[in-house]
């Protein structure tokens, strides 16, 4: 099972300003509605937490994704992150997105 979401929007945490690539978000919390890559409605309120390296969705928590890996890059006005969750009954969910700052 592969899926990628988007993040449209979220704060810009104070984190981005590392230096440190593997910490670019950590510390970071993003809040919203999530929705599958391509989707027009529906998706899930979330909370996604960055913290010692690791990603997590609270939202699939209750599916099995325990935290995974994250990765992330600056961009101009905020950072583009890559992660991957892994569920024993639900199989791997791949998070690609932006976080960035909204005035």
């Amino acid at each position: 099972m592969f899926i990628s979401f988007f993040l449209l929007t979220s704060l810009l945490h104070p984190a981005l300003a590392s230096d440190n690539q593997n910490a670019i978000l950590d510390g970071a919390v993003f809040e919203g509605i999530f929705r599958e890559t391509g989707a027009d409605s529906g998706g899930d309120d979330d909370r996604l937490i960055f913290q010692d390296g690791f990603f997590t969705s609270e939202a699939c928590q209750q599916y099995g994704f325990a935290k995974g890996p994250y990765s992330a890059t600056k961009i101009p006005d905020g950072a583009r992150f890559q992660a991957t969750s892994i569920s024993p009954s639900h199989g791997v969910m791949t998070w690609e997105a932006c976080a960035r700052a909204i005035a």
